[in-house]
């Protein structure tokens, strides 16, 4: 059993979690890398446990909650593991946008991932604990948020009978047993990714989840929901101010000492891929958004002579149209002649804009949280646009990851639904070094903190030129590390994706 808490008014927030070194796992879940917080405080202003994300990050725990809530070492340690994956995966500072269906979503993903882990490793006693007191077995969403009463071994998964069909399939994927080293895997074990939760969620009717029309009554549903969860969501003026700062280097590197020890992706996906996959639903084109990320890549991207002419390069095409095939003539005269059908297709030419010569182009695309509503007519538009220089096509969130041309169109990507500046800049600075890349357009609404010293100096001795493309009405102070910035047309729809 996890040992009951005294009353602990009269000690330090530090002194308390100073306590969870003490249990028997804590070794074994490197829980000791928690000392490296600069430091841990009470404060009323947090609804339950938010780090302050600052060049000495602090962890801030509601005295309230933790009294009534965290009654045992083992539900303290889940809280603050809890909140810390938030901030590790970078869901911090996306408030402008944010919906609570992703909120819901990467709860669901952080309680299940760490539980998961726990129970593969044996770990299961008052671990549970918290969410299970927390979040009622039958109520939507929040069933989602803990497992099933009984579970691990004896799950009574009908505890959630009368939630909608497609959520309670969710929870069964997000809680099946997972198999340990060398014994039969659990059928009901399949995983599940980001994407899917919140396709579930916005299904028509399910979870009781507010629509996405913004009206107040909307507003007021969606704060209440944020409210009820763990963990710093900007619930509060003072979460929102505690979490300004950004990601922060510190806070990934002891959350990663952490889930270092716990059996990779828990909740991967069926085809074993990350969990945060997510497929951008197939929008229209944008018109106007179209022709303004074409003048924005002839600009930045396209070689042009001494006298500003852009360069092109000429293509061989086929096509039904006969008029640009010189031989287009004698080829259907010999066609008749010999009784043969003429020709479907005739040879013509296309011409092809310049990619710059220092360097092939790329696209950098922000699939982060905060651009819900945006994202889906942005990747619409630029899918016409993809044959334009045939650029390399990165997305990036708090990681940078390839796109091939397939997914591209599908819109299926990979994200931690937080967002980072560092990692592209990471990402550009080698593919630089490497002359695979030194000229690239980032997509983006512009909500990320500016990028650490190290990575901005590495970036600027790296000769790469970023050109900025922002979307959606996000206020965005301009960066002296830009090469260039372009307000593209405003295309927010109140639908997340």
């Amino acid at each position: 059993m996890s040992a009951p808490f005294s009353t602990h008014d009269a000690l330090s927030a530090d002194e308390l979690v100073a306590r969870l070194i003490d249990l028997p796992e804590a070794s074994g879940l490197a829980l000791d890398a928690l000392t490296r917080l600069a430091s841990i405080e009470w404060d009323d202003g947090i609804a339950t446990a938010c780090v302050e994300c600052s060049a000495a990050p602090r962890l801030l725990l509601n005295p309230q909650f933790v009294a009534t809530h965290c009654v045992s070492t083992r539900r303290l340690a889940f809280l603050i593991l809890h909140e810390l994956a938030h901030v590790s995966l970078g869901h911090t500072g996306l408030h402008p946008r944010i919906t609570a269906v992703q909120n819901v979503a990467f709860d669901a993903i952080i309680n299940a991932s760490l539980l998961q882990g726990l129970a593969h490793s044996g770990l299961t006693e008052g671990w549970d604990a918290l969410v299970n007191e927390y979040y009622a077995p039958d109520e939507s969403p929040f069933f989602l948020l803990r497992p099933p009463p009984g579970w691990p071994d004896r799950s009574y998964w009908r505890a959630s009978a009368g939630a909608p069909d497609a959520l309670r399939t969710i929870h069964r994927r997000l809680y099946g047993r997972r198999a340990r080293s060398g014994a039969a895997k659990d059928p009901r074990w399949q995983g599940v990714t980001y994407g899917e939760i919140v396709a579930a969620l916005e299904d028509a009717g399910a979870a009781g989840m507010p629509p996405s029309d913004g009206d107040d009554d909307t507003g007021d549903a969606m704060e209440s929901i944020i409210g009820r969860l763990l963990g710093g969501h900007a619930a509060t003026e003072r979460e929102r101010a505690a979490e300004s700062g950004g990601r922060d280097e510190r806070i990934v590197d002891i959350m990663s000492a952490v889930l270092g020890r716990l059996p990779r992706d828990p909740v991967a996906g069926q085809d074993g891929g990350d969990p945060f996959t997510l497929r951008i639903a197939r929008g229209q084109p944008v018109e106007r958004l179209v022709a303004a990320l074409r003048r924005l890549f002839v600009a930045t991207l396209v070689e042009r002579t001494e006298r500003g002419k852009r360069r092109t390069d000429v293509v061989p095409t086929w096509s039904a149209d006969p008029s640009r095939d010189r031989r287009a003539a004698i080829r259907r005269f010999v066609a008749r002649s010999f009784g043969a059908s003429e020709p479907l297709l005739y040879k013509g030419e296309s011409t092809r804009l310049r990619p710059t010569p220092d360097g092939h182009t790329a696209i950098y695309l922000d699939v982060s949280g905060s651009m819900s509503g945006v994202l889906e007519p942005l990747h619409a538009s630029l899918v016409p646009l993809r044959r334009l220089l045939a650029p390399k096509v990165f997305v990036f969130s708090t990681i940078v990851e390839e796109l091939q041309r397939e997914k591209f169109v599908r819109g299926q990507v990979r994200t931690t639904g937080g967002t980072s500046i560092d990692p592209v800049l990471e990402h550009l600075t080698a593919e630089a070094r490497a002359g695979r890349v030194r000229r690239a357009v980032l997509l983006t609404d512009g909500c990320f903190s500016p990028p650490r010293a190290g990575v901005l100096r590495d970036y600027l001795a790296s000769g790469a030129h970023l050109h900025l493309g922002i979307v959606g009405s996000t206020t965005h102070a301009s960066q002296p590390w830009v090469a260039s910035e372009t307000r593209l047309p405003d295309v927010s729809s109140p639908t997340s994706y």
